[in-house]
C-alpha cells in the first residue's frame, strides 16, 4: 500500500495492520474443537513458536483463570499450545511442535482442540468462586 504524507511517499507494511483473533470462546464455554485459519506464524527459539489463527476456542489467562491447554492438528502436524497471550485484539498461541520440521503454513487450516477436563475444571472453579463472592455480599 503506497502512502503520500506531507508530500514524502512511503510503502506501509501489511504487517503492520493489526490482526484481530474472533473469540469463539466467548460465545460458546462448552466448544472442545473447532477450525480455523493460521493468520501469521514467528519462531521465537528453536522450540517456542507463536501462531496467531483468525478465531479460537483457548482462553487465554485472566481474571486470576489460567490458560486453556491442547492443540492445533493439521494432519500429522501437532502443535502443542502451552499458553495464550493477548496483543491488542489478537490472541498468540504459544507452544512447541510435536515432531521437529513438522510446521504449519500461513494460510494452512487446522484443528484446533483443547482439553476437556481443564476447561470444565476451570469453569466449576469459576462457578465456584461467583458463588462464594455472593454469599460475602
Amino acid at each position: 500500500i503506497r502512502d503520500r504524507y506531507m508530500g514524502v511517499q512511503s510503502i506501509i507494511c501489511m504487517e503492520s495492520v493489526p490482526l484481530v483473533t474472533k473469540k469463539v470462546y466467548q460465545d460458546d464455554t462448552y466448544k472442545f474443537e473447532h477450525n480455523a485459519k493460521v493468520l501469521k506464524i514467528e519462531s521465537k527459539t528453536a522450540t517456542e513458536h507463536w501462531i496467531i489463527l483468525d478465531e479460537t476456542i483457548f482462553h487465554p489467562q485472566g481474571g486470576g483463570q489460567p490458560s486453556d491447554e491442547g492443540q492445533l492438528i493439521k494432519g500429522d502436524i501437532v502443535f502443542d499450545v502451552k499458553g495464550l497471550q493477548f496483543e491488542g485484539e489478537t490472541i498468540v498461541h504459544k507452544g512447541a511442535y510435536a515432531k521437529e520440521g513438522a510446521e504449519f503454513k500461513v494460510g494452512d487450516l487446522s484443528l484446533i482442540h483443547i482439553s476437556e477436563p481443564t476447561r470444565l475444571g476451570m469453569i466449576s472453579y469459576a462457578v465456584f468462586c461467583l458463588k462464594k463472592k455472593k454469599k460475602k455480599k
